[in-house]
């Protein structure tokens, strides 16, 4: 559990670079020659605020994620926090050592064996002569390259080099750990066995900021998440809140024909994460995903046996409500998909009808279930996200166009086993067999 004094505290921090036209007025500036002429004659550079009064504190143990499109000002956000930047107002407060993973493979050499590389590399990061033995043995033992290790550099795989340089930069052990997107370092296997070395370090208390695009890393390894959009920050709070908020938001630039890629995009983020939110009929709130004029849903329920509920045990049998309303009357042929999450952001379940096809008159509303055969899946948290397709008369989806409706982790349920640490995970595809024109019933595929 983190606790209470911070590790890190940005107070009313700003960072502005100035926009020089020429290399020459860089270099001018740099070394300092225009702060030798009188105030009249020096020359006045347009600026850019890459980060705009950003104020936060984060407790030691946090684990935080950062959040934004490109330019967005993450990576100059944890360059102040390792002191490569300073800031051009406000104050940064920093308890404990920091280490930086913003960049692999600084002070490797291509015509340098693997094991000199890991000897410089250790040495440009200053790493005490006493520490560097353990240190070289850690790392060999945990890149598992072999005799390679005795090979040029250039002689390595695109994933072996990676082997070495993540071994590398994970090496020391700091209070404040900076990740910057490198937690995909080789094969699936050694990715695995990347993540299970981040764990250590919480396990062992460290405080991490990671800048990551995959929200599936960030849900992970967060348990908080803070987006920033064009240096200022939108959003700070529980990772799941705020990672809905974000991807409904790229959705809408989407929608609107803006590339989630352009940072000077002019249509701004929410100021709250209400903004995001959609309320149903059944006064639920939640992050509904932009999608065609046709049927939204309007209600949602999930049960078992004996009723509605948010905890099952392993067997139990799943029973997902939904309702639609039709925001035109005309005739529609829908395709229902529900997708299950883990909190870790991984799929673990989807459950889908074959076709629905039906009349609405504008405001009718329409009820569907799906009842899945007896579901196994092991002790945690899961989320439950909603969509409904139109689907064309020859059965198949017209691509992005056709989405109705998607609602991101709506529902919530815990997964209770009966006793015991033997409980397992169970992946049970489904699909509609009938259909009723008020109830649809999902059975298992034969």
């Amino acid at each position: 559990m983190p606790d209470a004094s911070p590790a890190l505290r940005f107070s009313n921090v700003g960072k502005t670079f100035p926009l020089y036209e020429t290399p020459g007025q860089r270099a001018l500036d740099a070394f300092g020659f225009y702060r030798l002429l009188p105030r009249a004659l020096r020359p006045r550079f347009p600026s850019f605020d890459a980060l705009a009064d950003i104020s936060f504190s984060v407790s030691k143990g946090e684990r935080v994620g950062i959040i934004g499109r490109n330019g967005a000002g993450k990576t100059s956000l944890l360059k102040l926090v390792t002191d490569n930047f300073k800031p051009s107002r406000g104050t940064i407060e920093r308890n404990g050592t920091v280490h930086s993973l913003m960049q692999t493979g600084i002070g490797f050499s291509n015509e340098m064996t693997g094991r000199e590389n890991i000897h410089a590399a250790l040495a440009y990061n200053r790493l005490p002569e006493s520490e560097m033995l353990r240190v070289v043995d850690e790392i060999i033992d945990f890149c598992e390259l072999g005799d390679h290790l005795d090979q040029p550099l250039k002689t390595y795989s695109l994933g072996m080099g990676s082997r070495l340089q993540f071994a590398v930069a994970t090496a020391v052990d700091p209070d404040i750990l900076i990740i910057d997107e490198i937690l995909g370092a080789g094969d699936v296997y050694f990715t695995h066995k990347s993540a299970a070395r981040m764990k250590g370090f919480v396990e062992r208390g460290a405080t991490m900021l990671i800048v990551s695009h995959s929200m599936q890393q960030i849900l992970e390894f967060c348990d908080r998440v803070i987006w920033l959009d064009r240096g200022r920050l939108v959003m700070d709070g529980p990772a799941l809140e705020v990672i809905d908020a974000y991807e409904v938001y790229l959705e809408r630039l989407s929608r609107l024909g803006i590339s989630s890629e352009d940072p000077q995009s002019r249509f701004e983020p929410p100021a709250t994460s209400d903004e995001m939110k959609t309320r149903l009929g059944d006064g639920r709130d939640v992050y509904r995903w932009p999608g065609k004029k046709g049927v939204k849903i309007d209600s949602l329920s999930l049960e078992n046996a004996l009723g509605p509920t948010d905890k099952f045990r392993p067997g139990e049998s799943l029973k997902v409500g939904l309702s639609i309303v039709a925001e035109e009357g005309g005739d529609y042929i829908c395709r229902y998909v529900i997708t299950l999450w883990t909190a870790a952001g991984r799929r673990v379940g989807r459950i889908e009808n074959d076709i629905d096809r039906f009349a609405l008159a504008a405001g009718e509303r329409r009820s569907i279930r799906f009842e899945t055969p007896a579901q196994v899946l092991t002790r945690g948290r899961y989320f439950v996200s909603f969509s409904v397709y139109d689907v064309d008369k020859h059965g198949s989806a017209a691509g992005q166009e056709a989405r109705y409706d998607v609602l991101a982790h709506a529902l919530d349920f815990e997964v209770v086993p009966p006793g015991g640490d033997d409980d397992f995970l169970i992946r049970h595809p489904c699909r509609s067999l009938s259909f009723d024109p008020h109830d649809i019933k999902v059975q298992e595929a034969p």
